[in-house]
């Protein structure tokens, strides 16, 4: 049983790393695309000023700037970016209850019945928390963050506890 508590301390710890690698890679795109949406638009509009040539051409680029911007509340990486936020905070509170509990389960102070009743509270508590965000989204697979977050995590169970099993 201490390895199971283990277990589901693991891929909690994974679960919140992984998130938090969505979360930074959508706030980069969110802002690129504002970024790039303000050069433009500013850039065009001072093109159609200075130079007469080129007026239809910017005028159209600049009406596309317009149109992204106004299209770019429905692109999903801002309702991510808040919602990852949200379940970020609150499932951080969970994962710091769960290795809290560690200790004690990992001295021996739980029994086989007690150490199964927290796994099944803290998952519990911790998909009910889960499933309040990005219902109507779902964070892609990426290989990539898949091997990032498991190094992290790796890491983070090393020098917190001296030993991870992979």
């Amino acid at each position: 049983m201490v390895d199971r508590y283990w277990s589901l301390m693991a891929q909690k710890k994974f679960h919140i790393i992984y998130m938090g690698l969505h979360y930074s890679r959508c706030v980069k795109i969110e802002r690129s695309i504002s970024i790039i949406l303000a050069v433009i638009s500013t850039g065009s509009l001072a093109g159609l000023f200075i130079t007469k040539d080129m007026q239809l051409f910017l005028g159209i680029v600049l009406a596309i700037a317009q149109i992204i911007t106004a299209a770019k509340p429905y692109l999903p990486y801002q309702r991510r970016v808040s919602e990852i936020e949200m379940d970020l905070a609150g499932l951080n509170l969970i994962y710091m209850d769960i290795e809290k509990d560690w200790f004690f389960v990992a001295n021996g102070e739980l029994t086989e019945k007690e150490i199964n009743e927290k796994c099944y509270q803290y998952n519990t508590k911790w998909l009910n928390y889960d499933n309040r965000y990005l219902q109507k989204d779902s964070l892609p697979l990426n290989e990539k963050m898949r091997e990032i977050a498991t190094k992290e995590m790796i890491n983070y169970f090393n020098s917190q506890f001296n030993e991870c099993e992979e």
